[in-house]
């Protein structure tokens, strides 16, 4: 075998080495892209159970709930302004959840 055969050998062996090294990086960036979704998706969900638990968790919130969505009115000015931050927190993470949906982060099936 002359030089030019192990220079050609070579060639092919360089290429396709880098062949596999960017099947390598893209299996590594579309596992990277999974794991920010995942984390993406986890910091709604969350989001959403804060608030369930904070509201599952003290009767005096979940009664405040439960008055607030059936007779706003019969609340007094704190217990109003309690609902409507519980309102927000919600409504807050369900804006999150929407955001990343239209981000492609959640499909629909989330």
């Amino acid at each position: 075998m002359n030089w030019e055969a192990f220079g050609a050998a070579g060639e092919w062996a360089g290429a396709i080495t880098v062949v596999i090294t960017l099947i390598y990086l893209a299996r590594q960036i579309q596992q990277q892209n999974n794991i920010a979704k995942f984390n993406a998706a986890q910091s709604v969900w969350d989001g959403f159970r804060e608030i369930n638990l904070t509201q599952g968790l003290s009767t005096e919130i979940a009664g405040l709930s439960l008055r607030g969505s059936s007779d706003p009115s019969s609340l007094s000015d704190t217990e109003a302004n309690q609902y409507f931050l519980i309102f927000r927190a919600y409504f807050t993470s369900a804006n999150k959840a929407f955001r990343a949906h239209e981000l492609g982060v959640l499909d629909n099936q989330e």
